[in-house]
């Protein structure tokens, strides 16, 4: 069985601590556990390595303390630094500190040796504002020695929440995430400080994590949870091919072509025809028409009909999801299509510009979405429509609440939210996918998925990994086309996954 990743927030974090607590667990063991099973992990990766561990006044500290202990007595040479007074830390840290056999007294020179690797056991979560001066120098001297870092939960500097970075913050050449992985290790710019991403388990009772599970109450307070974006979220919901099936039974994706930019939808059609779309329709005007039927493959259809025709087009029921956007242009004309589409209760998918027409008029997109319905904007087009503030998370399911569809804010840190509150953060995309066209690519995947009876939330959510998948078969030099011919390869790889 495939296993989901939940990402718990610092907040949903602590909370499950304190249910931890309640449940007998002590703190010190929690920090005991987690200073211990940190040191196994660095001893595992840096056998002989002298270390310096840096210790903050929190929890994070203590942890960091313990470690230290442990790490000496797997036979490293091992110091500690701190810049905060002992007895103006928290309990775990003085109790921590306690049994570490030699006096610390803060010191704010960073004397970290070229031959020492770095253990940051500074804030971990807890920091919720910048470094200090002295520790954002720290963090800039460490990363100019060169020396390898391991961060303890995350890199001191990054919101766990959010993966904000305000001013410096040390860089980590692994990260031990106690419990969990956290948001702030997947989103940017937070993820480029983590590095190699490792989590360790803690003793948490099991009756804690069936609360979890089974108390609706508690699940509410603890608030919505985000989800590492894999086969494991939307793989019961992705479509297979079954023994009594036919084209029409697989769903009839349409997609609105434009006069000019038509390669964009070209791109579009065949992404979802590559995605198990039964039958492919591209819809453009007459004066568009020989573009689409010369250059799209003969099993893709191409319809002319004139903006005074559209009603008409709609009344097939068999065309049950259309993707407008792509090449369409930002004209009144693109925004007519979209409303009437909607108006007709189609599954629908919204790129480009047919989210650019709506700029300034969220509540006019929202007042008339009535069915499935996606809206994949890159970050530019996302400010058309909604408010960007520094929680990138939060914006994006405010959007999905706001228009009561779900929203993919296209990224290197793809973020997929649903009305209901689930959202999910997409990690496997390489920087190869920088390109123009991709966009498009992706879009025809959504809705071939959706006309397939995916549901929207689970389909956007495939779609995503499926393209940072295909863009991985491809490597360095790809481009959009090749995206569309590694969707087979991508497929057939993914279902014995889901069968399994």
């Amino acid at each position: 069985m495939l296993a989901a990743h939940t990402l718990y927030s610092p907040s949903q974090v602590a909370m499950l601590d304190a249910a931890a607590v309640e449940a007998g667990v002590s703190l010190q063991t929690l920090v005991y556990v987690a200073g211990t099973r940190a040191a196994e992990a660095i001893h595992a990766r840096w056998s002989t390595k002298a270390i310096v561990v840096l210790c903050g006044p929190g929890n994070n500290g203590a942890d960091g303390w313990i470690a230290a202990q442990h790490l000496r007595t797997l036979g490293h040479k091992v110091r500690i630094r701190i810049v905060t007074p002992i007895e103006n830390a928290n309990a775990q840290v003085q109790w921590a500190a306690s049994l570490w056999p030699e006096n610390v007294q803060p010191n704010d020179d960073c004397d970290v040796q070229p031959d020492e690797l770095v253990v940051d056991a500074l804030f971990g979560t807890g920091l919720k504002h910048a470094l200090s001066p002295v520790l954002q120098q720290w963090a800039l001297h460490i990363q100019a020695l060169g020396v390898p870092v391991c961060a303890l939960d995350i890199a001191s500097g990054v919101n766990g929440a959010t993966g904000a970075v305000e001013g410096q913050a040390f860089k980590a050449t692994l990260t031990l995430s106690f419990l969990c992985a956290k948001p702030g290790h997947y989103l940017l710019p937070g993820r480029e400080y983590t590095g190699e991403l490792q989590v360790l388990t803690l003793p948490f009772p099991f009756a804690l994590w069936q609360r979890v599970e089974t108390d609706t109450a508690w699940r509410q307070r603890l608030g919505s949870v985000t989800q590492l974006n894999s086969p494991a979220l939307w793989g019961a919901q992705f479509p297979v091919a079954g023994m009594a099936g036919h084209k029409y039974t697989r769903g009839h994706a349409s997609v609105v072509g434009g006069e000019q930019l038509t390669g964009a939808a070209r791109l579009a059609a065949m992404a979802a025809q590559r995605s198990g779309a039964g039958l492919i329709s591209v819809v453009a005007s007459a004066q568009a028409w020989s573009v689409y039927a010369t250059a799209l493959p003969s099993s893709i259809m191409v319809q002319s009909v004139e903006p005074t025709e559209w009603q008409q087009a709609l009344l097939d029921e068999r065309q049950n999801t259309w993707l407008v956007g792509p090449g369409a242009g930002v004209t009144e004309h693109t925004k007519q299509c979209v409303l009437q589409i909607l108006q007709a209760k189609k599954s629908v998918v919204l790129d480009a510009d047919a989210i650019t027409v709506f700029k300034g008029q969220a509540a006019l997109l929202a007042q008339t979405i009535a069915s499935p319905c996606v809206i994949t904007p890159h970050e530019g087009e996302f400010a058309r429509l909604f408010t960007r503030s520094a929680d990138k998370l939060q914006d994006v399911v405010n959007a999905a609440q706001q228009t009561g569809a779900v929203v993919v804010l296209k990224g290197a840190d793809t973020v997929i939210a649903a009305p209901d509150g689930r959202v999910a953060i997409n990690a496997n995309a390489p920087a190869y996918l920088a390109i123009g066209g991709s966009g498009d690519v992706l879009a025809g995947i959504v809705c071939g998925l959706l006309s397939q009876g995916m549901p929207a939330f689970e389909a956007a959510c495939a779609a995503v990994w499926m393209h940072g998948d295909a863009a991985q078969q491809c490597g360095v030099g790809l481009v959009p086309e090749d995206l569309i011919a590694a969707l087979p390869l991508v497929q057939r790889q993914l279902l014995p996954l889901l069968q399994g």
